[in-house]
């Protein structure tokens, strides 16, 4: 069976998703091709922000838990560093948390810093088990960013960054500015690549190739 990477079926996609009202907006500012942004070396002279800054839901920087997360994501920055990538550790997005204004404080945080791309956390806890979701105190989605929900048309791409110390997995998130999406998927494939930190799950069986999507 002929095997696909998943950003080839991620580019097979983008003609359904342009149908939609809002993604509407993208029509004629995708590239020809995203799978012709795969390249290994795409890290090599990019410059990428850091943000540390905690914005995830209801997470809690003093805690031992998100301890566990900031290690995994500190390795990757020095993953991302040693790849190539010139490195603005930290940058800070003024009023991170006022809306309206969230769009124009990010890009111009990128302009000041001549930034291709912002890498934060995916997560900034370990994931929480299905049973505490579904029972008191319901802990659910913690340290989970939405900075995305005020971001409309803002590309990001998670990647697997590696795992805890509890073996649980962690993630970075490549952003950057709108209908940018070819830059952020050419910077996590180069990561992908450069790490090979994904570990298929020992519970499920085996997938030995993606569909070929007609």
């Amino acid at each position: 069976m002929d095997s696909l990477h998943p950003f080839e079926i991620v580019e097979s996609t983008i003609e359904t998703i342009h149908a939609d009202p809002m993604t509407s907006h993208g029509v004629g500012r995708a590239p020809p091709s995203y799978v012709a942004a795969l390249d290994r070396g795409a890290l090599k002279g990019a410059r990428l922000g850091i943000l540390r800054e905690p914005v995830g839901f209801a997470s809690e920087p003093d805690s031992e838990d998100f301890a566990k997360i900031s290690t995994v994501f500190d390795r990757a920055v020095c993953e991302l560093r040693a790849a190539g990538a010139t490195i603005i550790d930290p940058i800070v997005i003024p009023e991170l948390k006022a809306r309206e204004q969230l769009m124009t404080n990010m890009l111009k945080v990128m302009a000041d810093h001549k930034l291709d791309a912002i890498v934060h956390k995916a997560v900034e806890h370990q994931p929480t088990l299905i049973r505490d979701g579904v029972n008191p105190p319901w802990v659910d989605q913690k340290g989970a960013p939405h900075l995305n929900t005020f971001l409309v048309f803002v590309p990001s791409v998670v990647v697997p960054a590696g795992f805890t110390a509890d073996k649980l997995p962690a993630g970075i998130t490549f952003f950057g500015r709108p209908y940018d999406a070819a830059a952020m998927i050419k910077f996590a494939y180069a990561y992908e690549q450069a790490t090979h930190h994904r570990r298929a799950p020992v519970v499920t069986p085996e997938l030995t190739a993606y569909p070929v999507i007609a």
